[in-house]
């Protein structure tokens, strides 16, 4: 908005609690499936498909991505638990990435 001096940003309306899960929804979704392309597969569903393999590395990196991705959605419950309870603020889900629990792939020898 041009105030007759200089333009002005109009702050943008509050998100709703539905736009902020689907943004969150989305965004941890995106994360995970790039952490499976870590190690080459396609998805967080390739990698998890790995489960049962014969190959050791690939079943013993399909268990410990499945441990991973559950203490992520574990976080993530907490955090949108903690926004709609007003006890932190909602800056976008990138912002929220930054603490979400680290993956460490085995090393099957």
């Amino acid at each position: 908005i041009f105030n007759g001096n200089e333009f002005i940003e109009e702050p943008l309306p509050p998100r709703t609690p539905e736009q902020v899960q689907m943004e969150c929804e989305a965004a941890f979704e995106a994360f995970i499936d790039a952490k499976a392309r870590e190690r080459m597969y396609k998805s967080a569903e390739s990698c998890i498909s790995y489960l049962n393999s014969r190959n050791p590395q690939w079943a013993a990196e399909a268990e410990a991505f499945i441990l991973w991705r559950d203490e992520v959605y574990s976080y993530v419950i907490e955090l949108q638990r903690k926004i709609e309870a007003r006890e932190i603020a909602f800056n976008g889900a990138a912002a929220l990435l930054e603490g979400a629990p680290k993956m460490d792939w085995p090393t099957i020898v």
